[in-house]
Parts: C-alpha cells; structure tokens; sequence
C-alpha cells in the first residue's frame, strides 16, 4: 500500500498522525458548514475516522485536544440528535 491510500491510524500514538487530523479537521468543519455546531460535528468527524466507529472518550479528547468535559458534552449532543 501506498502512503496515499493507507489507513488513517486511530490508537495509541498514532492519534498523533497529521494525516488524522486533516481528515478530521476538513469534515468536522464541512459538517459545522452545514449547521451542525463545531464541537460535536469535530467529534462526529472524528469517530466516521475511525473504521469501526469507536475511540475512548481520553481518545477523543487527545485527538480533538478538547477537554474531558468537551468531550461529554459534543456526545450529549449527537445522542440528542439521535
């Protein structure tokens, strides 16, 4: 596999990856474009990341560089959201 077309890495340090950021930076703001508030859509960009769907709460506070209470909060949200 090439750079280009490797999986973005979601764990670990790996969280660090510039690559992961970028993805997540582009559609959580094309997602807060569209209405959604920055904060969640910053978290919901950041588990579609994930292939499976799922990171810690550290993950994404590490990952997003929010804090824990940031975190709860972007969730709340999108569980209301449904």
């Amino acid at each position: 596999m090439t750079s280009s077309t490797a999986p973005l890495p979601t764990t670990g340090s790996e969280l660090d990856d510039p690559r992961l950021h970028d993805v997540v930076e582009h559609l959580g703001g094309a997602l807060a474009d569209a209405g959604l508030p920055r904060l969640p859509a910053r978290v919901f960009a950041a588990l579609m990341a994930k292939e499976d769907g799922r990171l810690t709460s550290a993950d994404l506070a590490t990952l997003l560089e929010i804090s824990p209470a940031g975190v709860s909060g972007g969730v709340r949200y999108l569980t209301s959201c449904g």
